[in-house]
């Protein structure tokens, strides 16, 4: 079982999951979705630090959106619920929480 809130964690069971082609591996994740819990944290915001990777876009938020001519992200903070997520998977650190 896996908390699919950590990024981390995640991919370390999937790395190990898929890593023995001799069996049969079984991932539970279990988390309440953030969307239907309803708790709205302070949401977060895409800074100037931004290159456009897409990895935050990858993630089928909602409240993230890719400018199509530049690539660069940002958050809607009126959909954002601040559950973080895009904060994770950010590695150039240009999300941060208002």
């Amino acid at each position: 079982m896996v908390d699919p809130q950590n990024a981390a964690a995640v991919r370390s069971v999937l790395k190990e999951a898929t890593g023995n082609k001799a069996r049969l591996d079984v991932i539970i994740f279990k988390s309440p979705c953030v969307l239907l819990e309803r708790k709205n944290d302070p949401p977060y915001a895409v800074t100037s630090a931004c290159t456009g990777c897409g990895v935050c876009a990858t993630l089928g938020c909602p409240a993230i959106a890719s400018d199509p001519e530049t690539g660069l992200s940002s958050i809607d903070p009126s959909q954002c619920c601040g559950c973080g997520q895009c904060l994770q998977y950010c590695r150039f650190d240009a999300i941060k929480q208002d």
